[in-house]
């Protein structure tokens, strides 16, 4: 059964009938239109889908227009892609997430990072790209230097962080990895606050093209379902391995734990591992809690040497 015209949809509602069919087209809409209402929901600000990550990241990088990029390792597609922005536009620079920023620039911080699983400090590098002031209802964010600030949170999915509540002005997801779930989709994803924004990246997809097919963007919806179990059973589970993985690596040679000979793993590295007070090239500074930033659990992606 449909949901009534203009109903306020709760998310447990938007999931029930997202897929609805019918005549009444303003009752049940295309699928695209309520993936883009499900994800807007989940990801807390106005989504719009891509047909690839790739595609996602490139219209991000497309509309912001930087005269530079502060990136520090992160998914290579992204380094590819401003690659070819750098041949159409030579003077764009590429610096380090750790330089200084200047008016215009665009940092781009994946968290937690692919491969290892840690966590960069969200707040330090919105702190450096902008000014906050409090203007008398909850906190302001003013962009002195005009830079602007995406986040990959591929490998941290909600519930498990929020990068708007650290400044994000734009959030980044290869829908592709966790929220489509089970290696039969690609996608990409952004969410913005500002719904110009929103409608302006609408308005160059239909432009560029890029545009996510219905049955990618069914199967994606089909997957949201079971987001808010799959996530944080994911990050249970790698956090299990993870203390034991941790265990095994403090063995000395010569010596055995549950079998396995010490010096069989040398290092474990995950968001759950990163010390308080330990900061890092791209990590941003000391006494960084990642469990402030990522309440919702650590992410199931780690490494190992």
């Amino acid at each position: 059964m449909s949901p009534p015209e203009n109903a306020d949809l709760g998310l447990g509602s938007l999931l029930l009938h997202a897929d609805d069919t019918g005549k009444e087209q303003a009752i049940s809409p295309g699928i695209s239109l309520s993936t883009k209402k499900v994800l807007g929901t989940i990801l807390k600000g106005h989504a719009i889908t891509y047909a690839s990550g790739l595609q996602a990241s490139n219209a991000a990088i497309t509309h912001y227009n930087p005269r530079r990029v502060a990136i520090t390792k992160g998914y290579m597609g992204v380094h590819h892609i401003l690659d070819i922005h750098k041949r159409r536009d030579p003077n764009l620079t590429i610096i380090d997430l750790d330089d200084d920023y200047q008016e215009g620039d665009l940092a781009w911080v994946e968290t937690p990072l692919n491969p290892t699983g840690e966590a960069r400090n969200l707040k330090h590098y919105a702190d450096k790209a902008s000014t906050f002031v409090h203007l008398g209802r909850g906190l302001g964010q003013i962009h002195a230097v005009g830079g602007k600030l995406v986040v990959d949170a591929t490998f941290g999915p909600p519930p498990l962080q929020d990068p708007f509540e650290f400044g994000a002005d734009c959030v980044f997801h290869s829908g592709t990895k966790y929220l489509g779930g089970h290696s039969d989709l690609l996608a990409g994803v952004l969410v913005v606050k500002e719904l110009d924004v929103w409608k302006q990246l609408f308005e160059d997809r239909v432009n560029l093209g890029g545009v996510m097919g219905s049955m990618e963007a069914w199967l994606l919806l089909r997957s949201l379902r079971t987001l808010h179990l799959r996530v944080p059973r994911q990050s249970q589970t790698a956090q299990q391995l993870v203390n034991w993985l941790d265990t095994v690596s403090r063995v000395p040679k010569g010596e055995e734990f549950e079998g396995i000979p010490g010096g069989t793993v040398t290092k474990v590295y995950h968001a759950s591992l990163q010390p308080v007070n330990t900061g890092g090239p791209g990590l941003g500074p000391n006494g960084f809690d990642v469990s402030k930033q990522m309440p919702g659990g650590y992410s199931a992606t780690f490494s190992l040497i």
